[in-house]
């Protein structure tokens, strides 16, 4: 199963007792996404649905990866005990690390807030609504871009308010990654190699990889090190030259 890029995969599953091995597969693809963002090597002719074909890699795309399925797919659980052991043992061998969370996925569109209250507004006229999609490709090179999407965390918290949260945020909307073949067929699941999915999930990987490449870059930089170079070099404005905002357009 390993191989120069996958050099280790473990599943971690203790928290709930006495229950049958289950292997570290990924069985939702949401895994193999992840991974292929923070790490995934350059594929050429990558895209989801005949969008954004191209030449495609991971934000370290010579970096290993090591897996650790920690949520059991089946019931659609993850322990917070199995959580904290799988961070642990990353720490130990020295891994940048990120978390994945089984998600519920359901076919959606993504509108603006200032659309979205016309919906809204439209669906409480009638009582017989109706819309219709039509997909009209990528839209590149957006002047309001990058924002902060209705998908995304918010701090700080309303336990910690001391605490400023986030830190830093990356890119989590429509992101296409990498999908997991099926382990009976050896097929493309889905018939695509590569789909699109949102969500902190597909965030989490963009820092991750940019953490391995200072890692690499500076061996002996600690933790705390990399964290700052990260935040400190971010930027703070969007493709105009304006402050970024959120999905509400407020600052």
């Amino acid at each position: 199963m390993c191989n120069n890029k996958l050099i280790g995969a473990r599943t971690i599953l203790r928290a709930t007792g006495d229950i049958a091995h289950i292997p570290p597969f990924d069985t939702d693809g949401h895994g193999t996404n992840v991974a292929s963002t923070a790490a995934g090597a350059f594929v050429s002719h990558a895209g989801a649905l005949g969008s954004l074909v191209g030449t495609a890699s991971g934000v370290a795309p010579r970096a290993h990866l090591a897996f650790y399925k920690i949520c059991n797919s089946d019931e659609d659980y993850c322990q917070g005990a199995d959580i904290l052991k799988a961070i642990e043992t990353a720490v130990e061998m020295e891994w940048t690390y990120t978390l994945k969370k089984l998600p519920h996925m359901l076919p959606t569109s993504t509108v603006s807030y200032e659309d979205g209250i016309k919906i809204k507004e439209y669906i409480r006229s009638t009582p017989k609504a109706s819309a219709t999609l039509l997909f009209k490709g990528v839209v590149m090179n957006f002047p309001r871009s990058p924002a902060v999407s209705s998908i995304s965390s918010r701090g700080p918290s309303n336990q910690f308010p001391r605490i400023l949260k986030l830190d830093i945020i990356g890119p989590g909307v429509d992101i296409v990654g990498a999908y997991p073949l099926d382990l009976d067929t050896q097929e493309p699941i889905k018939y695509a190699e590569f789909v699109f999915m949102s969500g902190a999930s597909m965030s989490t990987p963009h820092l991750a990889g940019v953490a391995a490449l200072i890692k690499k870059a500076h061996p002996e930089w600690s933790p705390a090190a990399i964290k700052s170079a990260i935040m400190t070099t971010a930027g703070v404005t969007d493709r105009g030259g304006r402050p970024i905002t959120d999905e509400k357009g407020l600052f």
